[in-house]
Parts: structure tokens; C-alpha cells; sequence
């Protein structure tokens, strides 16, 4: 396994949580930089579906038949946590990750602004605890379904070692072992 660091910043002016990685809002479009990319690597606009095929595929959640059902869960919440993120790295530190999140939700932020995807987007420090949920043994903004872990279960356990899959974050998904 590799280091991995956050940076996390309040702009008390404007009630603002600057990010890097840590919590990010799925935005309903494609950001407008994927047009230079397009869609199988030729420039142009993404479609609607071509846009949650990309974000689910990139994100290493296997899909289930419904890339908008999908996709729309991870777009409903305020903010989510990475789901590579969430299964790759948060497996082998997570009381670090914890304390870490404890701590900046103690700032009375209104707003985040992330390096990825949708920014500036409303979100509140119990928001940003409740996108964390996983962490503390609880729910979090959006729980996945076991089946679309496959890939992510995978590269924990390349990445990290199967020690990894033993962390309470991997608990309610065991059924994969089976």
C-alpha cells in the first residue's frame, strides 16, 4: 500500500470547506472538461448515459443493468466519498480517516469546494460526518450494493492485502466471499 494525504481548509469569509478528494457531488451532467475527452477517446459531448456509464466505470463500481439507477443514488447526496477511496484506502487507516473527519466537521462550514466534479456545492459538517458514515460503523450518504463491489474488492486486496477486507468498512459486504 501507498501514502495517501488530504488537505482540508476553511475559508471562514465565506463559510467554504476547500478539498482535494475527500468528499465530492456527483453532478447530474458531465463536467464540461470530458468533452475534450469524449466518450471512447474521440473530443465531443457526452450523452446523458455515456456520462453515468463513465463516472460508475471510473469509479471501479461493476455495473448492475441500470447505470441511471445507479448513477442517480451516487448523485442524490450532498456529498459521497470516493468508492475507490472508500474501499481501497480507508480499509488500512481507518481510525486515522476518523479522526481526521471528526475534526474538520468541528468548523461550520456551509459549502465545499472540491477538486473534482461539481464545485462549489452545499454541504454541512454533518453532511460531510454522514458521507463518512462507513468509518464509525454506520450508514453513510450512499451505500452500495454488495454486487457492484467486485472490482473494488479486487484492487483492496491487490493494493493492500487481504488484511484489508477485514476492516469493519468491508463488513456489511461479506457476501462477496461466498
Amino acid at each position: 500500500a501507498g501514502t495517501y494525504a488530504e488537505s482540508a481548509f476553511f475559508h471562514k469569509e465565506t463559510k467554504a470547506l476547500l478539498l482535494t478528494d475527500a468528499v465530492l457531488k456527483v453532478p447530474e451532467a458531465p463536467p464540461p472538461v470530458l468533452a475534450s475527452y469524449g466518450y471512447e477517446g474521440t473530443p465531443g459531448e457526452l450523452s446523458k448515459e455515456q456520462w453515468y456509464y463513465k463516472f460508475l466505470a471510473f469509479n471501479f463500481l461493476a455495473m448492475r443493468g441500470s447505470d441511471e439507477a445507479d448513477f442517480k443514488a451516487l448523485a442524490k447526496p450532498p456529498g459521497i466519498v470516493s468508492p475507490i477511496l472508500r474501499f481501497t484506502l480507508y480499509p488500512i487507516c481507518q481510525q486515522q480517516a476518523a479522526a481526521w473527519v471528526e475534526s474538520v466537521a468541528k468548523w461550520p462550514f456551509e459549502l465545499a469546494v472540491a477538486a473534482h466534479l461539481a464545485s462549489p456545492f452545499r454541504l454541512t459538517p454533518t453532511e460531510f460526518l454522514d458521507a463518512f458514515g462507513f468509518l464509525f460503523g454506520k450508514g453513510s450518504s450512499w451505500e452500495p450494493e454488495p454486487a457492484q463491489l467486485t472490482s473494488l474488492r479486487s484492487a483492496s486486496q491487490s493494493l493492500d492485502g487481504p488484511d484489508a477486507l477485514k476492516s469493519s468498512i468491508w463488513a456489511d459486504f461479506q457476501a462477496l466471499d461466498s
